[in-house]
């Protein structure tokens, strides 16, 4: 919940209106500290933020930009498998081949992150299989 507060600890929770409305008519709740004032001025200021600064659009170019060199690398090299995401939310999946797309094994991929690292690109790691790069540090691309 960092990023929706910019730093500041807070979490937000998406939902339909029918949803919404059913926690509205009861006494449940899943909040620890539901309206912090403090809270609601981060979240807010981080949401003006985002609208004003035009960080949406710059997370789409950025995101696309990101996606199409992942893309240009899943052609080049037999290991790289499916490539996918959504503005900065994306993934690049690491397989033994391209005829099996067998996950890379843990001790491969975690091999290949440490010497990404080493050259100094900071990317995010996960997947179900653990052998997805993904998130390329988003919130220093925006």
């Amino acid at each position: 919940g960092k990023s929706i507060g910019n730093g500041f600890p807070l979490a937000m929770c998406v939902t339909t209106p029918e949803v919404a409305e059913a926690f509205a008519d009861s006494s449940l709740h899943f909040n620890t500290f539901g309206g912090n004032a403090i809270a609601c001025s981060a979240g807010l200021a981080t949401l003006k933020a985002i609208e004003e600064d035009n960080l949406m659009e710059n997370c789409r170019v950025v995101g696309d930009k990101f996606l199409r060199g992942f893309n240009t690398l899943r052609e080049k090299y037999e290991f790289v498998g499916d490539c996918r995401g959504l503005g900065l939310f994306m993934a690049m999946e690491m397989v033994e081949n391209k005829t099996t797309n067998k996950a890379l094994p843990l001790y491969h991929f975690s091999a290949l992150h440490e010497r990404i690292k080493d050259h100094g690109i900071f990317i995010g790691k996960g997947g179900l299989y653990g052998n997805c790069f993904q998130d390329p540090a988003a919130d220093v691309c925006i």
